[in-house]
């Protein structure tokens, strides 16, 4: 029987030690964001969403936000205005604990009382919306006129494209059907608002800058500095949805 000696063996085991200490000690969005440095494309949204159905990836990111305390153990968002507690704003507008100056106005643009039980419309911070085009700021509205077309469920599956509908085929049509009634809810805003031109955009986790979906509504038609400042993560809602029914169709 060949004895193997005692340094050899540490070092065959130095791999699988470094790999467990990137695994535990890397925070889960830093790593997909090295992972996933673009997605803009449904070819990119395609790749991660991939990525997020083995190894347990989903498990790893719940518990990361559990750890973060963006998920309660009820698979919930936080919304609690507190000390220690993130500051979640669409899940904190969507549940209803918080509502900014004019976002009642807001909710008229929306086509009938029923889907104002499940979305609402959410404006910029003003001062972004005045920062739209200005290549000086450190942050801006990506178009003239910028809104943002939120859930107001808070269960945590929802979150993001990122994992939706990774459960089961039938979260995934679920999924499917709630986005492509907020992209229909969308064109009926922008209708209501004038828009002629409209964008509809979503960042995918891990490019995203609030752990809630939101929307991103734009008027192409003056559409600004930092819409080309966040092309890398810019993905049309249209990419994500197909992308998706194709997931459907292979199940």
């Amino acid at each position: 029987m060949i004895q193997i000696p005692t340094t050899i063996c540490y070092l065959l085991l130095l791999p699988f030690v470094f790999f467990l200490y990137k695994w535990y000690t890397v925070p889960y969005l830093e790593h997909l964001n090295q992972k996933f440095p673009v997605i803009k494309t449904a070819y990119d949204y395609a790749k991660i969403r991939q990525y997020m159905k083995k190894d347990g990836q989903v498990s790893r990111l719940l518990g990361f936000f559990e750890k973060m305390k963006i998920v309660d153990h009820y698979g919930m968002l936080t919304v609690e205005a507190k000390k220690g507690m993130p500051f979640n704003v669409f899940a904190m507008i969507g549940s209803g604990e918080m509502c900014p100056p004019g976002h009642k106005d807001l909710q008229k643009l929306l086509p009938v009382p029923v889907t104002q039980t499940k979305f609402m419309v959410c404006g910029n911070r003003p001062c972004e919306d005045d920062k739209w085009n200005d290549k000086h700021a450190s942050s801006g509205s990506m178009s003239r006129w910028h809104k943002f077309l939120i859930l107001t469920t808070l269960d945590w599956k929802k979150f993001n494209v990122l994992i939706m509908g990774t459960g089961s085929k039938k979260e995934l049509e679920i999924c499917i059907s709630m986005l492509t009634e907020m992209r229909k809810v969308a064109e009926h805003v922008a209708t209501e608002a004038g828009v002629e031109d409209l964008g509809l955009f979503v960042h995918c986790c891990p490019h995203n800058s609030v752990q809630a979906l939101h929307i991103h509504m734009l008027d192409m038609t003056h559409v600004g500095h930092w819409f080309d400042e966040y092309s890398y993560k810019n993905l049309p809602l249209d990419a994500v949805i197909d992308t998706l029914e194709c997931e459907r169709k292979s199940m």
